[in-house]
Formats: C-alpha cells, sequence, structure tokens
C-alpha cells in the first residue's frame, strides 16, 4: 500500500470515497486560490533560513536575506493558478507581500538558523509506512527541539485547536523516532497574524491514539472500505459529479428524473408539516404534564381518548465530550455520541479514571415525558 500522510488521513476520515477518487483513480481536484497561497509562501519562508538557486538548496543562512531579495524570489514563484478573477489573485499578491514584509521585521533580528526546514520522513507504525514535510524544526537544548508548521488560514487559531492538532502529534511521534532528540514545543504559526501558537510535547495518550487511528485506517482502505461520508465539507467536494449523495443533481432529465424530482418536492413537503407537528406535539406534552402535575393525576381525559402521564430520566452527554473520545481512540464505540454506549462504557469502568472524569463533566439528565393514548371506554362515557 502507498504510504500514508496527515493529509491523507484526514481525507480518508472525512470521507473513504473522496480518498479513493484522489489517491487511487487519481482524479484531480480544481485548483484552489488558498492551496496555490499555501504553497508559494511555505517557499518563501524556507528561502527565508537558506539560500536556493533555480529551486535548489545552496546551502543554510546566518542571517535574514534583504527585504528587496525576498520579494523578487517570492515574485519569481508566484503562481496564477486556481484564482477566480484578476482581482482575487492581486488581493492574495498584496497579502504575500504584507505578511513577508511583517516576517522579516519580527524575525531579521533574532534571525537563528534552524535545524531543518521542510524536513522529510518516511517511519513505519505497525507495519504502515507513513510520510510527511515538517516545515522548520528549532533547537532549543542539545538534546531537544521544537517543531513549527506554518499555515496560512483566514483565522488565528484557539489554544484548544492547538492542543488537539493531531498534525503536530504526527510530526513529533515522526521526529523522536528517527532522531535521537526530544520535542519538547510545538507550534502552529499564523502567518496573516504573525503569531505563534505553541504547546507543550503532546502526551503518550494522544500518541497511542495517533498510532491507533493510523493502523485502523491503513486496515480500512486494505479492506477496500470506501463509503461516501456525509458532511459540511460536501458543499466544497469537486467529485460531487461521482459521489452517490450528489451524482443524481448532475443526471440529465428525462421522464423519470422529472417524476422524481416531484416526489422529492412532495416529500419535503410531508416532512416539514411532521416537523411542525412534531413542535405542537411537544408543546401540548409540557401543557398536559404541568396540568396533571397541578392536579394530581396521572391521566387526563378527553372526549373520546385518554392519556396516561409518566415521565423518566434519560443520561445525555453534550458534543463536546466528543475530542476526549477521539483522542482516546474511543469514538468508534460511542459513534455519533451514543449516550447510553457511553454511559455503559462508564458505568463499567472500561474507560480510564482520569478520561473519565473530564467527561462526565458533560453528562446530563434529561426528563422524557411519556403521554400513552387509549380509546375511552363506554362505561367511563357514562360517569356524571
Amino acid at each position: 500500500m502507498r504510504p500514508l500522510s496527515y493529509s491523507s488521513i484526514s481525507t480518508y476520515e472525512q470521507c473513504p470515497l473522496k480518498w479513493k477518487l484522489h489517491y487511487i483513480d487519481r482524479i484531480p481536484e480544481e485548483p484552489k486560490p488558498y492551496f496555490t497561497f499555501g504553497t508559494v509562501m511555505h517557499d518563501v519562508m524556507e528561502y527565508f533560513y537558506v539560500e536556493k538557486e533555480n529551486g535548489k538548496i545552496k546551502g543554510p543562512r546566518f542571517s535574514a536575506p534583504p527585504l528587496n531579495e525576498l520579494l523578487s524570489y517570492y515574485a519569481s514563484i508566484w503562481s496564477s493558478e486556481g484564482y477566480e478573477s484578476p482581482e482575487q489573485e492581486e488581493n492574495y499578491r498584496k497579502l504575500g507581500e504584507k505578511i513577508i514584509e511583517e516576517y522579516r521585521r519580527e524575525h531579521s533580528e533574532n534571525f537563528t538558523m534552524p535545524i531543518a526546514t521542510e524536513h522529510y520522513f518516511m517511519m513505519d507504525v505497525g507495519g504502515v509506512k507513513v510520510r510527511g514535510y515538517i516545515d522548520r524544526v528549532d533547537k532549543l537544548g542539545p538534546d531537544s527541539v521544537a517543531i513549527l508548521d506554518y499555515k496560512t488560514s483566514k483565522n488565528p487559531f484557539s489554544l484548544p485547536y492547538v492542543e488537539r492538532s493531531e498534525q503536530l502529534a504526527l510530526y513529533q511521534m515522526a521526529f523522536e523516532e528517527l532522531h535521537n532528540k526530544r520535542v519538547e514545543r510545538l507550534s502552529l504559526y499564523h502567518l496573516r497574524s504573525n503569531m505563534d501558537f505553541s504547546v507543550g510535547r503532546r502526551p503518550k495518550e494522544m500518541i497511542d491514539s495517533l498510532r491507533d487511528k493510523i493502523i485502523r485506517t491503513a486496515e480500512a482502505i486494505e479492506r477496500e472500505e470506501f463509503e461516501p461520508k456525509r458532511s459540511a465539507l460536501c458543499a466544497y467536494c469537486d467529485y460531487q459529479r461521482l459521489c452517490p449523495y450528489f451524482m443524481d443533481l448532475y443526471a440529465k432529465e428525462s421522464p423519470e428524473k422529472i417524476d422524481a424530482e416531484e416526489l422529492v418536492e412532495e416529500y419535503s413537503e410531508i416532512l416539514n408539516k411532521e416537523r411542525a407537528l412534531k413542535r405542537r406535539k411537544e408543546e401540548i406534552s409540557k401543557i398536559l404534564k404541568n396540568y396533571a402535575e397541578r392536579n394530581g393525576v396521572l391521566t387526563i381525559f378527553g372526549k373520546r381518548s385518554a392519556l396516561t402521564v409518566s415521565s423518566y430520566e434519560r443520561v445525555v452527554f453534550d458534543d463536546e465530550a466528543r475530542p476526549l473520545l477521539e483522542n482516546a481512540g474511543l469514538w468508534s464505540d460511542v459513534s455519533k455520541l451514543d449516550s447510553k454506549r457511553l454511559k455503559e462504557l462508564l458505568d463499567s469502568g472500561a474507560i480510564p479514571s482520569d478520561l473519565a472524569e473530564q467527561i462526565e463533566k458533560y453528562r446530563k439528565v434529561k426528563e422524557i415525558v411519556s403521554l400513552r393514548k387509549r380509546k375511552i371506554r363506554d362505561e367511563e362515557k357514562d360517569v356524571s
């Protein structure tokens, strides 16, 4: 099997069918401006620390290059691929110049030569080959390093986001396994804000969970499990024409197609009515429950029907518990946050106590009201 990378593992997790179309069928995606811009900016960041000629590294630098040299190199490697208009391309080009100017101003005086830039690695994880590139590795001590990854995304990061970054965890795992150095700091460097978002080395539990995910992903690929997966990212996918969830959207018109469209609209109207009825049902349920409690009754009589009122408690967990379960490799056991299954795992002691304590913060008890309907018997109707 081809070596995996952080990007390919993320793609499989996002959608197994997309992974197949991209990595096996090799169907190219449409060029995107942010991908093109990111590639150019990563190249310039490497050029800041090493001398290059004709795309090849000549050697390390010992001081920051002049600004005009950086901007000249930036112009020489600029790519117009993927931009939707000349105006969009020009906006990105000016943004890149601004980033370069601010980065040089911030880092020229305290210039320090990294141990490595664009550091390639290939490692074995349980028989699975994993490869990638680390943007920058800095020396901290005789046997310790810091790893940094540049990002050109629009918004800065939150600290929890950086702490959960499996990309950084993968880089820590790779560098420590291939070199006799300890990774003490991991950073996502947000180029647009010129800010370094750093965390300490990732805990063993996170590294072990990532190892398990890599192996599970490889095994699923070997089994040719390429089912499509729906998510909010589908709206931006270039493979919609080839996806069973969307290919009907691109189908040519035919009498059968037109009939299906009309049935879809009719079915949608029914669903809308069902949702409205469900909301009204919940409103009535609350009113009748309160009526029963105020009057101390268990059955409420209408003209033709009677409703017996009861309630029970159900344990549920907030969606915020999901990242904890993913990092511990337990998400597949409680997929879609199956609160019943998660409660069973917690009550049985199957989840480590420190993790269980964190998950318990998201436990809630929800009251469920039940109204059981029956017809009124004739003798009940005669009561006066």
